[in-house]
């Protein structure tokens, strides 16, 4: 063992001390031994595995924990850790004891003494601490000549203790110069502490300014007095509005240049808190007092404002406007008294303006009744005058007093109160709009029970009801945005009609016929409309329509030479078992002589007879309004023309070269049509 201090046993060799054989990690056997410094250098903690060393470490940089559990054995290197298990306790206390006694080095002693940047207030630290290092190292010196004596004899030991006697005489020198210095410390730090201690007061002064600027400002000195103050004056108006911009500064706001955890610092005193609670109850106080106000002049001018005259009515613009600012204020700072006031004005003088436009619409309706129609617009301008006139009025008042948000973005007029009427005018249309479409739709079945009482059943009466309905809405919605809604009402009428038409009945009208002319009229009207979505429906109207149109020319035109149809048919029949059709007239049911026989009774006069009397009947149930007639006269020529062709093949295919024909030709048919569609 030996001192490290300069000239002190310089020549001695490093030797271990003491040391303790440990198990590391992976199991490996290790010893760590704590070594005396050699040539000036301090004690070393050195790690070694099988005679060769791992690492090592100063010993004034180690710090070891033996008290572990299990034989556990820590050393701790800066931020290092390390660990190993010892299962021998003396050998664990043994380096406890001279890790814990390590002394300081040169180096470090050299350090400690010779660091000139260290404050002067820590000089009595500085002290303690190398007087404690001093004990220590004086206890290791005895060790270190304890061990001298016993291996290198009382010479070299009295040599030893003379240098150390040196060494001591060194350090304690030094110990007075610290110790001087530590007492000529002790003035700048008591002037320090002065310094600090008032530069803490300003603060402290500086803090008070700022709560009292913040919570005790000039308009809130007398805080019990501000419910009294007269609002009916313009001076007590200014010294309200003031008290009441103070009280939300105060209650809002915080303190002025601190920041947000100072002034929750702040917020926790108690005097502060018991400011604070003593301003709310000023606030309500005077909110209280600014709506009782308001409330009784809100209700006091709706009741003087009587006339509906055009000035009268916005009188109480002018007396109201120099409440606003307080109105603004309640707004923030009391939303419950707000909503009140704005709930009476809304309530009061939407009556006073009610009035004044029903009397203008009075006088109107009195005017038009007596005015020619040319002058019915002039008349109506002055109506819609007014209307615009007492709304623009009303929501600049409203904007200002009770502070609205208006979007009037576009320029102009545009974002004026028309935006908002115009859109409850457009709700207010629709939903008339379902209406009328959900009374229509109950009104179907009682135009098909009207149109039974006529002698003819002809367009029932909602087909044109949809037409005219039609027309007026289109040229409504013509350029607006709610063609969606318009072809929902499109399809839900056009719909119901179909099914209403399907189920139709007249007594005198067959029941072809009025699906015919009604499925016509409403493929008219859904075609006039050109809407994609009503396209399935006006193909459904046009189908229903051909197929009441075949039904019905199927049903009154069945086969003018009914005889000469059968004769033929069993001639098909014939042919269709096998016989062939140049064969057919050898057989007597189908000769020559029969079909001569059959032709023969019908001549082209008596023809053109059953045609007259087939053309009344259907002049009897198709309708005038229908406008069908012609079609479906012209739909029965086909028929005839089609049966006509026919039988005239068929006389031709089984009858050859027995100048045998039918009574007309079909030129003959022709004229026998067109002749009788001009005659009637």
């Amino acid at each position: 063992m030996k001192l490290e201090e300069p000239g002190l046993f310089r020549e001695w060799e490093s030797r271990e001390v003491c040391g303790a054989d440990v198990v590391g990690a992976e199991e490996r056997r290790q010893r760590l031994c704590v070594l005396t410094g050699k040539g000036g250098d301090e004690g070393t903690l050195q790690l070694s595995e099988g005679g060769a060393q791992l690492k090592s470490w100063p010993l004034n940089s180690v710090r070891l924990i033996a008290d572990l559990p299990d034989g556990t054995l820590s050393i701790e290197v800066g931020t290092e850790t390390m660990t190993w298990r010892c299962t021998d306790e003396n050998a664990r206390r043994s380096l406890a004891r001279a890790l814990n006694n390590a002394p300081l080095g040169e180096a470090a002693l050299a350090a400690l003494l010779d660091d000139e940047e260290a404050e002067e207030a820590d000089a009595e630290q500085w002290v303690r601490r190398l007087g404690e290092r001093l004990a220590r190292l004086d206890a290791l010196n005895v060790a270190g000549m304890l061990a001298a004596a016993t291996e290198g004899g009382g010479a070299r030991l009295a040599e030893r203790l003379e240098a150390g006697g040196e060494a001591g005489t060194q350090l304690g020198t030094r110990l007075s110069k610290y110790e001087a210095a530590a007492r000529a410390a002790r003035g700048p730090a008591a002037r320090t502490d002065a310094a600090r201690a008032d530069a803490a007061s300003r603060a402290l002064l500086a803090h008070l300014q700022q709560i009292y600027l913040w919570l005790d400002a000039p308009p809130l000195k007398d805080l019990d007095s501000l419910s009294e103050i007269s609002l009916a004056t313009p001076e007590g108006r200014a010294r309200a509005l003031e008290a009441a911009e103070a009280l939300r500064t105060a209650l809002r706001g915080g303190p002025e240049g601190v920041s947000g955890s100072s002034e929750a610092a702040m917020r926790r005193l108690g005097a502060v808190r018991d400011r604070l609670r003593r301003l709310g109850r000023a606030r309500d106080q005077l909110a209280a007092a600014l709506a009782r106000h308001l409330n009784n002049a809100l209700i006091h001018l709706g009741n003087a404002a009587q006339e509906p005259a055009s000035a009268a009515h916005r009188a109480h613009h002018a007396d109201l406007l120099p409440y606003a600012p307080f109105m603004r204020w309640l707004k923030d700072m009391d939303e419950k008294a707000y909503d009140g006031l704005v709930k009476v004005y809304v309530g009061t003088w939407a009556r006073v303006h009610e009035r004044a436009v029903r009397a203008a619409c009075d006088n109107a309706r009195n005017a038009l009744a007596a005015a020619p129609p040319e002058r019915a617009d002039d008349i109506l301008d002055e109506v819609l005058n007014l209307v615009e006139e007492l709304c623009n009025a009303e929501q600049d008042f409203c904007t200002q007093f009770f502070y609205l948000d208006v979007d009037v973005k576009g320029g102009g007029e545009e974002g004026r109160w028309w935006r908002a009427a115009l859109a409850a005018v457009a709700v207010a249309a629709k939903r008339g709009a379902d209406r009328a479409v959900a009374e229509r739709l109950a009104a179907l079945g009682d135009a098909v029970k009207q149109a039974a009482r006529r002698p003819r059943c002809g367009v029932l009466s909602f087909v044109h009801e949809l037409e005219a309905m039609a027309a007026v809405c289109e040229a409504i919605f013509a350029r607006g945005g709610r063609r969606a809604d318009l072809e929902r009402w499109y399809l839900t009428l056009g719909g119901a009609m179909v099914r209403t038409i399907q189920r139709a009945d007249h007594p005198r009208t067959p029941r072809a016929v009025v699906h015919m002319e009604n499925y016509h009229r409403l493929h008219a009207v859904i075609s006039s409309l050109r809407a994609p979505a009503l396209d399935s429906l006006r193909r459904e109207c046009k189908s229903r329509y051909a197929d009441a149109l075949r039904t019905y020319v199927t049903q009154y035109f069945g086969r003018p030479l009914d005889k000469l149809a059968q004769f033929f048919e069993g001639v098909a029949e014939a042919v269709a078992s096998g016989v062939r059709e140049d064969e057919v007239c050898y057989r007597a049911a189908f000769s020559k002589h029969e079909l001569r026989r059959l032709l023969a009774m019908y001549p082209a006069h008596e023809v053109r007879k059953s045609l007259h009397r087939l053309y009344r009947t259907v002049e009897k149930h198709v309708s005038e309004e229908g406008g069908l007639l012609q079609v479906v006269w012209r739909a029965m020529q086909e028929e005839f023309i089609a049966q006509h062709v026919a039988l005239q093949a068929r006389i031709a295919a089984c009858y050859p070269g027995a100048g045998l024909t039918l009574p007309l030709s079909t030129q003959d048919i022709l004229d026998a049509f067109s002749d009788i569609a001009r005659e009637h």
